[in-house]
């Protein structure tokens, strides 16, 4: 979207110039504006005539013409109701200050030439004032005292050069454009050391395989700021030199830190929905609404420019913020303030795992987005002769500020970089284009679980897509009775890590599991969400956003696990043996342990285990025994549909163990609370199920389809199995 921004700008500048041609029947037209300086009281007449207070100007018309050139410096105000009243020619001529009758030679007119039918008139204008002042320029062909037919059209070519103060540097300003190379000059270098900065992140986040998609758009911010600093330097430089500038280097440098201040707004808005935080992706209307958004956005701000370079009348205000498109633009940047507060208030609601780090992000990044505004309406405050160079200081604060703080947070050698957190590999590394990977439970806020670690009390094995492998599942030799030892494993060899440490046992676990050679007798981990299969429509089709964003959080958690364990490690060799040890692990009093054989086992109610005395770990099978040659199953526990699906890519059928959480008020339904005597509840219930895309019978028939995905069953599954229980508390069955 930045092309057609640089495109057209070479096109677009040069409107307030100081020299120029009139040819109209309009027999007043203003030209020019500019604010002078005080003129010092100690300077001799020489010193004074050469540098302050000067007009230089140079006028053609024809022959026999009698224009004018009226000055009027009475104020801004006055001059904005003189200029936007309906006065005739006569009147407005009436109001100058000082009128130069560019016919005659005399006063300040100090030569009048004629040649080719032409007339020429030259001179200088001497501007001493006390204070601050703002002329105003125009030219006109009337008759002060007339009152009838007394006016005419004017035709004629202009070359004005008005200067201001002593300084080399600061002569050709307008008194509100005096610091703005500085200003620019002072920004350029910061930038150029931020630019280099980024440069360096770039490279070293590309190395350790972290340069997300949200570092790239904020180099590029970055860099186009730059580009936009180097132009209006070049401009402001020029200017200096020569009065006249480059008038298309400014407008490309508008436009350039119109698309900087554009991509800022839309990293700050991703990451307060917790793209790359805790959200591999967006929803598909959040994707839709951040497209909508920014393509809005962008021609809108380019339509706004391209109005006021064009249509945008300087003697009507002293701040292009003042204007129509200025205030549109600053009405645009409201309401960025107010879609990032919404997003991120949503994020924090839904993760409280990062709610510390959001509460700060959010406060501080709420305050940069509304600053503008506020800032344009303290300008106005300031004094029409310095407002324009306090907007132009103030946004190029504003954005260096931000780029600055984003910049110091993405450096991997901090300790903010792991609470911001952009410890996850990159987008392209994690999945983030089309795969999606989650594993263990390692959030607050889970299913039916207040703790992370307990959803893994009895975890073994499954993989549902397809059954595990007979030659891996354990089977039993000979008739096992009810309730007697089926498998008996010494415990030293199992791999145990205990539970109370600073870092998570599964991240421990499974480094020790790549690093030793038990990954060659273990079955794959099982086909859930993380394996890199489950498109958008698939997880669409669970009808349950708070699950998909539990699933994003794992997702996070993963990697921040093999940020934290997995250096020097084949990084799909961690994550694989994550899910294997985070689906396979059984609870040794305050110890997590991966047990061969015991990992094999596949979940069947009934079947147990317990560690002897001696330490040994035995499986044992359930009420019913276990006949020769059947396999030995091992009951997982009680969970939600939420965590089986989660971590072990399938839902048990039936399961009274499911709950599921209401999305507005957060609270939870389960089958041990049926039936349901909360009214309030019910009612929710009731809205839940209204509010599915598809009902409890549209997804029956679904589920008849013999030609259905594998993963999309499962999601139909899981979805159907929510509807039941909703309609259960709700009273409906």
């Amino acid at each position: 979207m930045l092309l057609p921004l640089v495109v057209v700008v070479g096109f677009a500048g040069g409107l307030r110039v100081k020299d120029g041609s009139l040819d109209t029947l309009e027999p007043w037209v203003f030209v020019e504006r500019f604010c002078f300086v005080p003129t010092p009281k100690n300077l001799d007449a020489h010193e004074t005539s050469r540098k302050y207070g000067l007009l230089d100007f140079r006028v053609t018309f024809p022959v026999g013409a009698s224009p004018e050139m009226l000055l009027y410096y009475d104020g801004f105000d006055k001059w904005v109701d003189l200029y936007t009243s309906d006065g005739t020619c006569s009147k407005k001529r009436r109001e100058a200050t000082r009128s130069l009758d560019l016919g005659t030679k005399g006063g300040f007119v100090r030569r009048v030439s004629t040649s080719d039918g032409e007339t020429t008139a030259s001179g200088k204008v001497k501007i001493d004032v006390s204070t601050n002042v703002w002329v105003f320029i125009a030219f006109s062909n009337c008759d002060a005292e007339c009152s009838g037919f007394c006016q005419g059209p004017l035709v004629l070519d202009y070359d004005l050069h008005l200067t201001n103060g002593n300084d080399p540097q600061t002569r050709e300003f307008s008194a509100d454009e005096t610091g703005a190379l500085p200003t620019t000059l002072t920004f350029l270098g910061a930038y150029g050391v931020l630019g280099a900065l980024c440069t360096l992140l770039r490279a070293r986040l590309r190395r350790r395989r972290k340069f997300h998609h949200t570092v790239a758009m904020l180099c590029w911010s970055v860099w186009v700021q730059l580009a936009g600093c180097v132009f209006a330097a070049v401009h402001y430089a020029t200017f200096a030199a020569d009065g006249e500038g480059a008038p298309a280097c400014r407008n490309t440098a508008t436009f350039l830190w119109h698309a900087a201040d554009l991509l800022l707004v839309l990293l700050v808005v991703l990451l307060a929905k917790g793209w790359t935080i805790v959200r591999r992706k967006l929803s598909i209307n959040g994707r839709v609404r951040v497209a909508a958004y920014v393509t809005a956005l962008t021609w809108t701000t380019l339509s706004l420019e391209l109005w006021r370079f064009y249509v945008f009348d300087p003697a009507k205000t002293a701040s292009h913020y003042e204007s129509p498109p200025g205030v549109v633009l600053v009405s645009l940047r409201a309401a960025a303030v107010l879609w990032f507060w919404h997003a991120a208030r949503t994020t924090a609601r839904n993760y409280r795992s990062k709610i510390r780090f959001y509460r700060k992000f959010n406060a501080i990044f709420t305050l940069w987005l509304i600053a503008k505004p506020l800032l344009v309406l303290v300008g106005l405050a300031v004094d029409d002769n310095r407002r324009q160079i306090f907007i132009l200081a103030s946004d190029l604060a504003l954005a260096f500020a931000a780029h600055a703080s984003l910049a110091f947070l993405y450096l991997p050698n901090l300790r903010c970089n792991t609470a911001f957190p952009f410890h996850a590999n990159s987008s392209a590394d994690l999945g983030i284009t089309n795969a999606f990977f989650l594993g263990a439970a390692a959030a607050e806020g889970d299913y039916n679980s207040p703790d992370v670690n307990r959803d893994e009390d009895a975890g073994i094995d499954i993989d549902t897509g397809r059954p595990i492998d007979n030659n891996l599942a354990p089977h039993a030799p000979e008739d096992i009775g009810p309730d007697e030892v089926a498998i008996r494993v010494p415990r030293e060899l199992a791999m145990v890590e205990p539970e109370k440490a600073r870092d998570h046992w599964a991240g421990r676990l499974a480094a020790r599991v790549v690093a030793s050679d038990k990954p060659l007798g273990l079955p794959a981990p099982p086909p859930t969400p993380a394996r890199g299969d489950w498109p958008d429509d698939v997880l669409e089709a669970l009808q349950d956003p708070r699950f998909e964003a539990e699933i994003d959080t794992v997702f996070f958690w993963r990697h921040e696990q093999l940020a934290r364990h997995g250096e020097g490690l084949d990084p799909q060799c961690f994550l694989d043996a994550l899910d294997l040890v985070c689906s396979r692990t059984i609870r040794l009093g305050s110890d997590l342990a991966l047990v061969p054989l015991l990992d094999l086992a596949n979940h069947d109610e009934g079947g147990g285990y317990y560690a002897t005395d001696d330490g040994d770990i035995c499986l044992v099978a359930g009420p019913r025994g276990v006949r020769r040659g059947e396999e030995i199953t091992l009951d997982y526990g009680p969970r939600s549909n939420a965590l089986w699906l989660l971590h072990y890519a399938f839902i048990p059928e039936p399961n009274k163990a499911d709950a599921t959480i209401l999305p507005d008020t957060r609270r939870t339904v389960s089958w041990g609370q049926i039936p349901v005597d909360d009214a309030s509840l019910q009612q929710e219930c009731v809205a839940c199920l209204a509010a599915a895309p598809t009902s409890l019978a549209a997804d029956n028939d679904l589920l008849q389809r013999r030609d259905l995905d594998p993963r999309l069953r499962l999601a139909v599954q899981y979805r159907r199995a929510r509807k039941m229980l909703l309609s259960a508390a709700a009273g409906l069955d």
